[in-house]
């Protein structure tokens, strides 16, 4: 038998659908993640963080009988907890989960339920352990989120933020054998186990000999504190910073609690610590009622706090959020704030990489491209060397 799980959105996701992966090997699937394969079962762990990825999630869950039309489908994640019943109606789909208990309802599933459906959120985290990859393994750490940013759904399809047991992490990541490990959450910031902190979770996984990358920091937990942490350890020099905005005003219609000179402020130091960090971020363009003042006050800001790249993304309606029911940008102007960035996006990335240019680097390959073995720099520059080059990791 053989399955193939196709998987959407975040680290999270990915981390959860390893823990998937795992337990359909245990029952004697072969699995696969390529979504073009033929299988006797597809499932999908979908995301709903903007509308689009919640179409992407449906769209997948129909290809599924074109690319195989007597398998089964299993729909799981953010998307199906949002609309499990929207799902349950594709042709092919058996069941559909939320965000809890994904490798439960593929238990049930194996032992024969059909047809049904479980959105139920734990209050308690969940410890599951996935398959690892040899290159690069995600370390779930935190779940869910007490944010509440007026955009996101988020919150309410992942439940409050819980945090995983300390110890259970640390055990993790000594098990683990692949040559980088990425510490994620939906809110990594928030991790709190019995008293212990992000910080403390940083001086200790630092220490265990991988090379440790971080998903995702709120801008308000870049402290010298933080980044001491971090400078002990084996850390990469690549910040992903949760910043949405550089303009105060729309900054404060998402409830993102800190300013433009908040998000300049940390980068810079950001860059004290780590002169060459690669410093990213997701950018929502044309939020409601954001004037053109707004829109040139985030460009000012981006290229004042020097970020090295960002995803651009135009704002998308998600019903049950309170940015819903403000009005509204038009698609024309998204558009042309969309190109913009773009344009600012090109500039940064362009200088960093001179920047960089005649520095050495320590690269982790991870797959073959068009005749060249592909990997990362510990700063996320994508590196291409020959196949017989001799200085590969």
């Amino acid at each position: 038998m053989k399955a193939v799980v196709h998987t959407l959105g975040c680290k999270t996701n990915q981390y959860e659908s390893g823990a998937v992966i795992k337990k359909l090997i245990e029952h004697g699937y072969e699995v696969s993640e390529s979504f073009e394969d033929f299988a006797d079962l597809y499932i999908i762990n979908t995301c709903a963080v903007t509308a689009e990825a919640e179409r992407k999630s449906r769209q997948a869950a129909r290809r599924c009988s074109s690319l195989s039309p007597e398998a089964d489908v299993i729909i799981m994640g953010c998307a199906a907890q949002n609309s499990a019943k929207r799902f349950l109606n594709i042709d092919n789909v058996v069941a559909a989960g939320g965000i809890s208990g994904k490798v439960d309802l593929i238990e049930r599933y194996l032992n024969g339920e059909r047809k049904f459906s479980d959105i139920s959120i734990s209050k308690s985290y969940e410890d599951e352990t996935p398959v690892r990859n040899r290159t690069r393994s995600y370390i779930k750490v935190q779940d869910g989120c007490d944010k509440f940013c007026s955009y996101c759904i988020v919150p309410v399809l992942r439940g409050r933020s819980r945090s995983r047991d300390f110890d259970s992490i640390i055990k993790e990541i000594k098990s683990c054998r692949s040559k980088e490990i990425v510490l994620s959450g939906i809110d990594l910031s928030d991790y709190n186990f019995e008293g212990l902190t992000l910080i403390d979770l940083i001086r200790r996984a630092g220490r265990l000999g991988t090379r440790v990358r971080i998903s995702s920091l709120s801008v308000k937990a870049v402290t010298p504190k933080l980044l001491f942490a971090m400078k002990t350890g084996n850390y990469c020099p690549h910040f992903h910073l949760s910043i949405q905005s550089g303009s105060d005003d729309v900054l404060n219609n998402m409830n993102r609690q800190y300013t433009s000179q908040d998000i300049i402020s940390a980068c810079r130091l950001i860059k004290q610590y780590y002169p060459r960090a690669a410093i990213t971020s997701d950018i929502i363009v044309g939020f409601p009622e954001e004037t053109q003042d707004n829109h040139l006050q985030t460009l000012e800001t981006l290229e004042q706090a020097g970020l090295t790249y960002m995803h651009i993304f135009p704002y998308s309606i998600r019903q049950g959020t309170r940015a819903a029911k403000m009005p509204q940008i038009d698609k024309k102007t998204k558009r042309a704030r969309v190109k913009d960035l773009q344009n600012l996006r090109e500039k940064l990335f362009s200088d960093f990489l001179e920047s960089e240019y005649g520095n050495e680097s320590e690269v982790i390959t991870e797959q073959e491209e068009e005749g060249y073995v592909t990997g990362h720099t510990e700063n996320y520059i994508k590196a291409y060397y020959p196949k017989t080059h001799q200085k590969i990791n």
